[in-house]
């Protein structure tokens, strides 16, 4: 551990993502599944009547990713703080830290042997787990699913090999680079055809088909942050299997839900404060999905009923 200036580096994004979004070649993980994730996540809960300067945008990045997050008195402002905490070697018989030193999300050390029990605890979840480090992994995996996807692409636009001795190789390859190196096609003079030998290069699986699966990663990836996803098509789920999916889902996200709500009720016990937890994201999904498969149920049962009065219409009029 290099310090504590450190933590700093896990509420800045800019520092944080430089850190932690490098493929293990050195490259950068496309920053559009950063953008997108990370900004669904912290639009879901927005506040009211924050500590001074507090907005809610440092909230829930601050939430994102960190853990040992807290609300502090600092007598130096005379005012309440957002700021992490760093438990001492003393804990108690339930493993709680007895005194913490208080670090401001900026790096610098506020106070030194603070009780625990003066801090008032801010989490996303129960585990007190910074969801970035689970968002990473799912990054990772579309990052890789992508590059798969690309050289399938890339393969299926050049379907056909060739085999030849090495000077033909050569000749193969100044063609290639001559036409783009990626037309679907070389073509040689008569001399190579008639000793060249072709075959095709039948890809295993189509892009197609490897874009479902990243879709498929992409939807648990929002799923784990609370964040409905069902994209699929609707005829083809039946209102169990559309429950089943939201569930945990919804257990996702009334995790964050009361975990913000019990900081802002304990926030407003100690200070005689008024800070107020508005869902944005407030849609009952499940409820909606039910209702939407019952309606679809009954498009189709109209639908064969219709169907079977057509056809009587028509042996009647024969």
């Amino acid at each position: 551990m290099k310090g504590e200036n450190w933590y700093a580096d896990f509420v800045n994004p800019n520092v944080y993502i430089d850190k932690m979004l490098h493929s293990e070649n050195g490259k950068y993980i496309p920053f559009r599944y950063v953008l997108g994730i990370i900004n669904a996540k912290i639009s879901l809960f927005e506040y009211e009547n924050l500590p001074n300067k507090l907005t809610p945008t440092i909230l829930e990045l601050s939430l994102l990713f960190c853990n040992r997050l807290c609300f502090y008195y600092y007598g130096g402002t005379k005012e309440w703080l957002l700021c992490r905490y760093v438990p001492n070697s003393e804990r108690n018989y339930y493993y709680l830290p007895d005194t913490v030193n208080i670090i401001a999300l900026n790096g610098v050390t506020l106070a030194t042997d603070v009780s625990y029990d003066d801090l008032i605890l801010v989490k996303d979840n129960r585990m007190d787990i910074m969801p970035f480090l689970s968002i990473k992994e799912y990054i990772d995996k579309l990052y890789y699913l992508e590059r798969q996807e690309d050289k399938i692409i890339n393969l299926a636009c050049f379907p056909i090999a060739f085999c030849g001795n090495k000077k033909q190789a050569n000749q193969m390859r100044e063609l290639a680079k001559k036409s783009g190196n990626g037309t679907a096609y070389v073509i040689g003079d008569d001399s190579i055809t008639d000793n060249v030998k072709s075959f095709d290069i039948n890809v295993p699986i189509s892009p197609t088909e490897v874009h479902e699966v990243r879709e498929h990663w992409r939807r648990e990836c929002l799923s784990s942050l609370g964040i409905y996803s069902a994209d699929e098509k609707r005829e083809r789920i039946v209102t169990a299997e559309i429950t089943a999916t939201n569930d945990y889902t919804d257990y996702c996200y009334q995790s964050a839900k009361l975990s913000r709500q019990q900081f802002c009720n304990e926030y407003n016990k100690r200070t005689n404060g008024n800070m107020k937890l508005i869902e944005v994201y407030d849609i009952n999904y499940n409820e909606d999905s039910v209702l939407q498969a019952n309606r679809e149920g009954k498009i189709a049962e109209a639908d064969s009923i219709n169907k079977g009065n057509r056809q009587n219409v028509s042996n009647s009029t024969v």
